[in-house]
C-alpha cells in the first residue's frame, strides 16, 4: 500500500529542491519526492510502500542518537532487498 509522509524542510530555491531531490533518488530510486516550496513549511512529500521503514529509522535516531548516515545507508540496502523479494508494488 503506498504510503505519504510529509516532512518540514528549510529549502528555500527551486535549485535546492532540485538538488535535495536527486539525492534522495540516489539512494530510494522507488520513491515518488516533490516539494511544495509556495507552503508555509516548504514541505516536501515522500511516497512509497516503504516510506514506514524511513520514518522508524529517524525516529530510533532521534531517541537514542545514532548516526542517521548509518542508518540511512542500511535502509538504502534493505528497501531494494525487501522489493526483490516482495515483488513489485501491487495497486
Amino acid at each position: 500500500m503506498r504510503q505519504v509522509e510529509v516532512f518540514v524542510t528549510n529549502v528555500g530555491e527551486v535549485a535546492q529542491a532540485n538538488a535535495v531531490t536527486i539525492l534522495l533518488r540516489n539512494s530510494f530510486p522507488h520513491y515518488s519526492i516533490n516539494f511544495d516550496l509556495e507552503d508555509c513549511d516548504r514541505i516536501m512529500r515522500v511516497e512509497s510502500d516503504d516510506i514506514d521503514l524511513v520514518v522508524t529509522a529517524e525516529n530510533i535516531q532521534r531517541e537514542v542518537g545514532c548516526k542517521p548516515a548509518e542508518i540511512m545507508e542500511t535502509i538504502s540496502y534493505t528497501i531494494p532487498e525487501r522489493v526483490k523479494v516482495k515483488g513489485p508494488a501491487r495497486v
